[in-house]
């Protein structure tokens, strides 16, 4: 279907019947859904159209998935539905690792994926940062507190989408 959610997304959130979450199966009698839940995993659904038809149960599986996806996700369904790498680009814990150089040198580090205007291009372009910063230098708690003001100023407009899904947000202690 040329007419759908995912006509302007990549060609790798595209599927078979340009909906989101919703796919045509190999046997072609009915649609499935599958909406990811907040905490992991994904819950299933379908609808057959061998009997009613096929643009009937294209539209029943599209209430069945804003239905279970208004039940998981509630005010954040329709931001997870029409954001294509939201989910990707979350974080699964917002707390910095320690990460030993070869010196031996200890810094806390943390990655993640940055929106960066390409003027040649002219449009958005995801990138990938990564920052550290020296516990030897700071101190091991000062360190800590500068890469969690960091991480928390990066995922600011995420930090109730993360606290919903139950991610380590760990913020009441800055």
């Amino acid at each position: 279907m040329q007419y759908g959610e995912t006509r302007n997304a990549h060609s790798y959130f595209k599927s078979n019947t340009g909906y989101r979450f919703i796919t045509k199966s190999e046997r072609n009698t009915c649609f499935k859904v599958s909406v990811p839940k907040p905490e992991g995993g994904c819950q299933y659904a379908s609808v057959g159209y061998f009997r009613i038809g096929e643009r009937r149960a294209m539209r029943a599986a599209i209430n069945k998935r804003n239905k279970i996806g208004k039940r998981l996700w509630g005010k954040y369904w329709n931001r997870v539905r029409t954001d294509f790498t939201l989910l990707s680009r979350l974080p699964r814990s917002l707390e910095p690792r320690i990460w030993t150089g070869e010196t031996g040198l200890q810094y806390y580090c943390f990655d993640y994926m940055s929106d960066v205007f390409d003027g040649d291009k002219e449009e958005w372009v995801y990138k990938k940062v990564h920052r550290k910063v020296s516990i030897s230098r700071l101190g091991r708690l000062a360190a800590y507190a500068q890469v969690k003001r960091l991480i928390l100023e990066v995922y600011k407009t995420d930090i109730g989408l993360l606290k919903f899904m139950n991610r380590n947000v760990g913020t009441e202690f800055l």
